[in-house]
């Protein structure tokens, strides 16, 4: 007789627990706004348990050089080792854009309206400038590096498309600027999906309802360590704001 795989049950369990407590918020808090905060929080918290250190969670917003400010995320992945936060007090986080890996809006459903507005949420992360310096360590240095693509998503309870990630889906995605594409998204009813974009159109991989928070948690993994680190910030770039 063949054992279970133990990896199956362990995100089974997590993936009824997640649905779980979406699907209680979504019944206990009636105010649209209320709902959010609280969907956002049990995201945020997922996201930290799951996330090697080098990665923090929050939600906030994520600013610039010249003093450009993107619309508020939902859940930003950002780095905690070269690019400390530029404000934080009592709730109201800034970040500098050179910190973001990726920027991720939470609903309660995925439909062409909350993609859209996915996408208008990543492209104003995106289109913000970032800079680069060198780093020093004990052999010399390590010259500036190009600031690699910032990762977009979406995270939801359940899909209001009968077919989740079929052609409905592949054209809301479809009808967005480069700047604006999204990469990976979850209907925690329905699974998870991934986006490859190429020379032929939109590619969308889809994984199985039973198999959608294993499937996201290990794709967003996979693009992250693709991702490598980002750029260290050049300070002197944020210098320029004290003339």
């Amino acid at each position: 007789m063949l054992e279970k795989n133990r990896l199956h049950e362990l995100y089974a369990a997590l993936q009824q627990g997640l649905a779980g407590k979406l699907q209680e918020l979504r019944h206990a808090n009636r105010n649209a706004e209320a709902k959010g905060d609280a969907s956002e929080r049990v995201w945020i918290e997922l996201l930290r348990d799951h996330l090697p250190e080098r990665y923090e969670v929050n939600k906030g917003f994520v600013v610039d050089s010249n003093g450009c400010e993107s619309h508020f995320i939902d859940v930003i992945i950002y780095d905690r080792h070269y690019t400390p936060c530029i404000f934080n007090r009592d709730g109201n986080l800034y970040l500098p854009a050179e910190s973001v890996y990726a920027v991720l809006e939470a609903k309660q459903e995925l439909n062409k309206a909350h993609v859209e507005y996915a996408a208008t949420k990543a492209e104003s992360v995106r289109c913000l400038r970032r800079t680069s310096a060198s780093i020093q360590y004990a052999a010399g240095k390590y010259e500036p590096k190009e600031p690699g693509p910032i990762l977009a998503g979406i995270l939801t309870y359940e899909c209001s498309w009968k077919d989740p990630f079929g052609d409905s889906l592949q054209q809301a995605l479809g009808g967005v600027r480069t700047e604006s594409r999204i990469d990976l998204g979850i209907a925690v009813g329905q699974g998870a999906f991934e986006v490859n974009y190429g020379v032929l159109g939109t590619e969308i991989v889809a994984y199985s309802g039973e198999f959608g928070l294993a499937a996201f948690l290990i794709r967003l993994l996979a693009r992250l360590q693709n991702l490598g680190t980002v750029p260290a910030i050049d300070y002197n770039e944020y210098s320029k704001m004290l003339k």
